[in-house]
């Protein structure tokens, strides 16, 4: 069986007549028998694992088995070097090592899996294996070899530059030059990602050196295959063999260039350019190798033209002119479209650049721009058309979400917004001329449609003369509320709607939602009434950009003073008019499913206008709630997260609104809902239902009235509710609202405190959960009273210390500081923690201090946790065991000096709230697969954890909100320091944060 076969030590073949210095051809000598039939086997389970049948799981297993063992890696290099074993087999061998790879390289080197002999091997021999294996093996062993590489080279794999150079030298015709060439993209290509400013200088050095060393090869190469391809007397065939190569040239090229332009391009620039500028003059009948190379190149162009505009200056005349006349040969044909908006988006950042000869300084380029390149390629499309009327998701998503960003419109009227940079009224007045001439054709027209498509091209030749580009914003928008005005009102106050005009309306919709921060505010009200009508169309396309422009306009700020404060332009009494009347069509059109089924955009519309009126909206609140609550207990196996989340959220919006005026009423609708959730046991439901359970828990009056909350308690403090990794912070939002209400449901807190605590120690032993176990700890810090925890709290502390010791993670660190500082200011007695260090072990808490906790406590940055430890530092202080020891008094005081400089509040709390839950995006670092994730639903925390006004709930909370600037956090640690004022001032060489106490 092949789980016993000796893979370790056999030997590899480089193939062809080159063998790889390297030693891979040496490794040869193994005997040959036992390698052919270790390979043979192999082979035979392979094939059983990718033949469908009931022995593929077995065979898989073996497959996994057989990973374990050393030698593996080197034996699968074996399979699909072999010319004994079918193709298909290779090919299936060749996946399973790059799989392979991608798992077990990242380990260590003393890996059992993968031992240093084994690397060794790996590297040596992966190379020219994947050079000489048929070509639809290669993909995946130059994947393989990408693999390797990103991890290794250079540090740990200093052979495969030099590698690389020799194989590309030493290949002969175009289709051995393209491989070498693709090994090296596949090793190069990592080059083309965002770089962190700590990886930034690293890499510059990396390019440089590869560019150093290969470039010369490369420039042989793409001297001699320009030659070829660009003389005469080659058939097709032949010719695509050198387009082939030469693309993947570029790839190189564009690989090594992406951050740093390497001083061997820079002193051979001119080849690189004129080849390229002559590649895009060639033209072919059909779409195929040359039109791919030609994609390329204006790939490359724009990061020459956007990144290096010194040094490309003198090339922009003649590669303007051939991407121009590229994009005009492109015609109207839809497999050229990809091509036609790379070489306008190359327009568009050659435009957008100041060059000393700009091409675009004459006022006739700039009218043939607009008139060639412009106007054919801003028109809706056929294939638009039918997207309109076949796929009205699809239309949507590209329309509303901006996934149309790589279309000739959109790319057309990025174009137009660059032109305008340096030549605004100029292009203005041109772009004008053309929107009055297809008025005109419009209203001509005796064909509907030709009328229709018209006007939706002006609409959005509008749309990109208002668009950021220029400073002359004054002239912009008086353009933009004039066709508003006699065009985009008319058509949307128009008393009858056409299914033939369906296309219109949806463009006049988006009009008003991307000029609504252009358009006057009397202009924005008067539409609102006729866009809410549009949310009774049954055209999805058309309700839904009806929806979007509803949720917009709610966000228009403008500014209130010189200061730079923004406020909402429109208040909700202004706007309940018109957006009240569309809240129940909303919210019928999401429970029918009519249109789009699971429409998130409705969903979100509903939300955000709930959110906006509030009080406004409680005549249809509980309507609504009634039919948000059976979305929730029908969804199927099938379902949109973005949908659900909205839904979810809106509910959230709705108790808020409804729980205060009727709580049993409320019940009454939602907890059958939520109660048909834990019936169920959908995972991916469950931590919205458990953040929807704690927020009623909030807001009840009188939760002991309902003997569901204590049923529900006994349910969620067993393992298994924990056990999936995405309930977990629903079920800590929940438990906040039982601790919330400590006083009414005390017996049964105080029953259910051991599994509570047990829960903490098992989440402080996930590997992926550490970091929530103190979330858990923190509610019960905050919210109960210290007798009902204190008998656990101590072990709690022990543990908490043991994994902060054996794991040394700065996050856990800072983690258990702000749990126990947390701890320290709740207590009356400050001499209580000292006493339960003393008790885990003696000495330990001025180690402790020194070592962990002071450090910890510089590296919180934000603001309401800062506050915490800055409370929680100055409180310890005061213990004996600190005031009486001048040194660590000394230390404490530096860290609060420390602490007390102050960060911007604003700004980290908006981080808090906005940009780190959507880095993390509120789930684990790893999930398991299949498992569930965890969504914060925003408007299920309290109001007071509102840190930015106006802005909902972050995911964390703030005790001490009166602390807003540092002098008030001065006041408040010079009060808790008062009684050990002499010991300060007794401090020798004292920190000037002890004088600033008491000034």
């Amino acid at each position: 069986a092949v789980g016993n076969a000796p893979f370790a030590g056999h030997g590899l073949r480089g193939g062809g007549v080159q063998r790889d210095r390297c030693g891979a051809a040496r490794r040869a000598v193994a005997s040959s028998a036992a390698m052919a039939a270790d390979v043979q086997s192999l082979a035979g389970v392979l094939r059983l694992a990718h033949t469908p049948g009931p022995q593929m799981p077995q065979a898989t297993e073996e497959l996994f088995r057989c990973e374990s063992r050393p030698g593996f890696g080197v034996a699968m290099l074996q399979l699909v070097q072999s010319g004994a074993v079918e193709l298909a087999v290779r090919h299936a061998g060749a996946i399973y090592l790059k799989n392979y790879l991608r798992r077990h390289w990242v380990a260590s080197a003393s890996d059992a899996f993968l031992p240093a002999t084994d690397r060794e091997m790996i590297r040596e021999a992966l190379l020219p294996v994947a050079l000489h294996a048929p070509q639809s093996v290669q993909t995946q062993m130059f994947a393989a070899v990408e693999e390797v590489a990103n991890l290794d080279f250079p540090a740990e794999w200093p052979t495969l530059l030099p590698d690389l150079v020799r194989h590309l030298s030493a290949a002969e015709g175009p289709a051995k030059q393209r491989a070498a060439l693709e090994a090296a993209h596949s090793v190069f290509g990592r080059y083309r990602q965002t770089l962190s400013s700590v990886r930034s200088s690293e890499c510059v050095r990396e390019v440089r050196h590869c560019a150093e060393v290969f470039g010369a090869a490369h420039m042989r190469i793409w001297k001699a295959a320009c030659e070829r391809a660009l003389s005469t007397g080659m058939s097709q065939d032949q010719l695509a063999e050198w387009w082939e190569l030469l693309r993947v040239a570029v790839q190189v090229f564009h690989d090594l260039s992406m951050h740093v332009l390497p001083a061997f391009f820079a002193d051979n620039l001119v080849a690189y350019v004129d080849g390229m500028v002559a590649i895009l003059a060639c033209q072919t009948s059909s779409f195929g190798p040359l039109h791919r190379l030609q994609l390329e190149v204006c790939g490359t162009l724009a990061l020459y033209a956007n990144r290096y505009d010194e040094h490309f200056g003198s090339f922009i005349g003649p590669a303007v002119k051939a991407v121009w006349e590229l994009v005009i040969a492109c015609g109207a044909t839809p497999e050229l479209d990809g091509l036609a908006t790379a070489g306008i988006s190359f327009l568009s950042i050659s435009a957008s650049t100041e060059w000393q000869t700009s091409p675009f300084a004459e006022r006739a380029v700039l009218q043939a721009v607009c008139e060639r390149i412009v106007l054919p390629n801003i028109q809706l499309r056929a294939s638009d058309r039918e997207m309109f009327r076949e796929e009205p998701q699809e239309y949507i998503t590209k329309d509303v979400e901006g996934g149309d960003e790589d279309t000739r419109r959109r790319s057309s009227m990025e174009l137009v917004r660059c032109l305008r940079r340096f030549h605004n009224a100029f292009v203005c007045e041109v772009l004008s001329g053309y929107v009055g001439r297809l008025l005109e054709q419009a209203a001509q027209a005796t064909d509907e449609e030709h009328e229709i498509l018209c006007k939706d091209t002006c609409l959005h030749l509008v749309i990109a003369m208002a668009g950021a580009g220029s400073k002359d914003g004054g002239l912009n928008a008086r353009i933009v509320e004039q066709f508003f005005v006699a065009q985009v009102a008319p058509e949307l106050q128009a008393e009858r709607l056409l299914a033939a005009r369906a296309l219109l309306r949806a463009s006049c919709l988006k009009f008003v939602s991307q000029m609504r921060t252009i358009l006057p505010g009397p202009c924005l009200l008067g539409i609102m009434p006729a866009v809410a009508k549009h949310i009774l169309v049954d055209n999805p396309v058309v309700h839904t950009h009806a929806a979007v422009c509803a949720n917009l306009v709610t966000t228009v700020q403008e500014p209130t003073g010189s200061d730079g404060q923004r406020a909402r332009r429109f208040d909700a009494a202004s706007l309940r008019p018109s957006l009240l009347p569309m809240l129940l069509p909303m919210t019928q059109i999401l429970t029918t499913g009519r249109g789009v089924p699971q429409n998130e955009y409705l969903a979100r519309a509903v939300l955000a206008i709930f959110d906006f009126l509030r009080d406004q909206a409680l005549e249809v609140a509980p309507q609504a709630l009634q039919l948000l609550a059976g979305i929730v207990a029908n969804l199927g196996s099938s379902r949109s997260p973005e949908f659900v989340h909205a839904v979810f959220e809106s509910i959230a919006v709705l108790l808020k609104l409804l729980v205060p005026l009727s709580v049993s009423e409320v019940e009454a609708v939602v907890l059958p809902a939520l109660g048909g959730i834990l019936e169920r046991g959908t995972e991916e439901l469950l931590p919205y239902a458990f953040q929807l359970l704690g927020l009623l828990l909030d807001l009840h009056p009188a939760p002991a009235s309902s003997s569901a909350y204590t049923e529900l308690f006994a349910r969620i403090t067993v393992q298994e509710a924990w056990r999936p990794s995405g309930n977990v912070p629903g079920l800590i939002r929940l438990m906040r609202g039982y601790f919330a209400e400590h006083k009414v449901f005390s017996g049964m807190l105080r029953a259910s405190m051991q599994q509570i605590f047990e829960r903490f120690s098992e989440l402080l032993g996930h590997r992926r959960l550490a970091v929530r176990a103190f979330e858990l700890l923190n509610a019960v810090i905050r919210l109960l009273p210290a007798e009902m925890y204190h008998h656990y709290f101590e072990t709690a502390v022990s543990l908490a210390l043991q994994k902060v010791a054996t794991n040394k993670s700065w996050d856990l660190e800072k983690e258990l500081v702000i749990s126990l500082s947390l701890f320290v200011y709740m207590q009356a007695d400050p001499e209580l923690l000292p006493s339960i260090f003393a008790n885990i072990q003696p000495g330990l808490l001025p180690t402790f201090l020194t070592k962990v906790w002071l450090p910890s406590a510089a590296k919180v940055l934000l603001l309401r946790r800062r506050k915490v430890c800055l409370l929680g530092l100055a409180k310890l202080m005061t213990c004996a065991e600190i005031r009486n020891s001048q040194e660590l008094l000394t230390s404490c005081c530096e860290s609060l000096g420390g602490l007390l400089r102050w960060r911007n509040a604003g700004l980290l709390c908006w981080l808090s709230d906005v940009i780190f839950p959507r880095l993390r995006g509120d789930e684990p670092e790893e999930v398991v697969q299949f498992e569930a994730g965890f969504h914060r639903l925003v408007q299920c925390e309290p109001p007071s954890a509102h840190c930015v006004p106006g802005h909902a709930a972050s995911n964390g909370w703030d005790m001490f909100p009166n602390i807003g600037d540092r002098a008030a956090g001065l006041s408040v640690v010079r009060e808790l320091l008062t009684p050990i004022r002499p010991a300060l001032q007794e401090l020798q060489n004292a920190p000037p944060s002890v004088s600033e106490l008491w000034q």
